[in-house]
């Protein structure tokens, strides 16, 4: 292409807050009018106040986030109230907020250089899977997808029959962040919530569940797996005997045990154990092995430790339209992240900087409400605090 419709880099600021790079082509201006594009100049930050000076990018909590080495806005242009895309300096939302890790994003940009299979004939693809055979130690049949949800959804849908019964933690990610979509795809299957402290199941509380099914066949619903998560929503793990006595109950009944490892790495270096030993050597079936939250774009990999319980898993994720046809863009991710060990020196620095956290909460008489192992601090805060912090640019 000429001069003029050359594709350049230009900074776009979008609703998460989150700084970020977007391509964009001079000559084709999608706005549709002048007007709109002119107002969209006026929001941006002013050149000269950015100057050349490059974001410093500084991970907390597993977040990157970009800190604009300039003076703080002047009161004639507060980024803060004009543009909903500034980027504060203090940021403790969830990791789902964060950019993309900086090795990610440039593997990404080399998978677009030319062409590939597409479908998942790509050679990014085949090196995943190989790399992730040799982090288990074993065979796997891996497939990849864009959403935890997808992952998480599809690995159950595969391990469960449409009449079967799914126990999972009643504040899991499955039970009540996923919207019904484990008994869609699932095709009716049913998830019963248990409770537990810290949101995680205990052997008493499993076994009391299960007690509960069988003997009135064919009228009720048939225990048919137990669901995981690792590190949980409350932030705390399953060490792995812990993970071992869940999955032996369980396989007792002939019940699959899946895990939702959407802070998977978090959870392995606290642990200090292998991926191994804290997957199928303790039981785990099948795992949903996550990226995204560990500093992906959109990553996930559903692993089953059995091949042969991956029959035709190809056919059910077409079906339900989780088989990207650039699939090298999401297989690139996962090389970069598992280049390396990328992806625990990552979630180390993540959980460090939880620890930091949490240890000048505690300094200050305010406890985190669970045990912080790995990058995830809940604490209450004071409704006066919590205004002093947002005045001073927390988000």
């Amino acid at each position: 292409m000429d001069a003029r419709g050359r594709a350049l880099w230009i900074t776009n600021w979008d609703s998460n807050a989150v700084l970020c790079r977007t391509w964009q082509i001079p000559s084709a201006n999608t706005s549709g009018n002048t007007e709109n594009a002119a107002k969209k100049a006026a929001t941006r930050p002013d050149p000269a106040r950015i100057s050349a000076n490059v974001p410093r990018f500084k991970w907390i909590m597993g977040c990157a986030r970009a800190q604009w080495q300039t003076a703080p806005p002047s009161p004639q242009y507060n980024c803060a109230r004009r543009n909903p895309g500034y980027v504060r300096q203090m940021n403790f939302a969830s990791d789902n907020t964060a950019p993309v890790a900086p090795a990610i994003l440039e593997a990404i940009a080399e998978a677009n250089r030319g062409y590939a299979r597409g479908y998942g004939n790509d050679d990014w693809t085949k090196s995943v899977e190989c790399r992730l055979a040799e982090i288990f130690e074993r065979d796997v049949a891996v497939f990849l997808v864009p959403t935890g949800t997808a992952a998480n959804a599809l690995a159950l849908a595969q391990v469960s029959p449409q009449w079967g019964v799914v126990f999972c933690h009643a504040e899991s990610h499955i039970a009540t962040d996923e919207c019904g979509a484990v008994e869609f795809l699932g095709g009716g299957l049913k998830l019963v919530g248990l409770s537990g402290d810290g949101a995680k199941i205990t052997p008493e509380i499993l076994q009391r569940a299960l007690a509960g099914y069988g003997g009135h066949s064919p009228h009720q619903m048939i225990p048919a797996a137990l669901s995981i998560t690792q590190a949980s929503e409350a932030g705390t793990i399953y060490r792995t005997d812990e993970i071992a006595t869940l999955c032996g109950i369980a396989h007792a009944r002939s019940l699959a045990v899946h895990m939702d490892g959407a802070r998977f790495a978090n959870a392995l270096v606290q642990l200090d154990a292998s991926p191994a030993q804290m997957t199928w050597r303790s039981g785990v079936d099948v795992l949903s092995f996550g990226a995204t939250k560990g500093g992906a774009l959109a990553a996930e990999a559903v692993v089953f430790f059995d091949p042969s319980r991956a029959a035709f898993f190809g056919e059910r994720r077409k079906h339900a339209g989780n088989l990207l046809s650039k699939h090298r863009f999401i297989a690139a991710q996962f090389q970069a992240y598992l280049e390396d060990d990328r992806w625990l020196v990552l979630a180390r620095h993540a959980n460090a900087m939880a620890d930091r956290l949490a240890a000048k909460l505690a300094a200050v008489g305010l406890k985190p409400v669970w045990p912080v192992e790995a990058n995830l601090v809940f604490v209450v805060l004071p409704r006066v605090l919590d205004a002093k912090l947002q005045a001073a640019g927390a988000d």
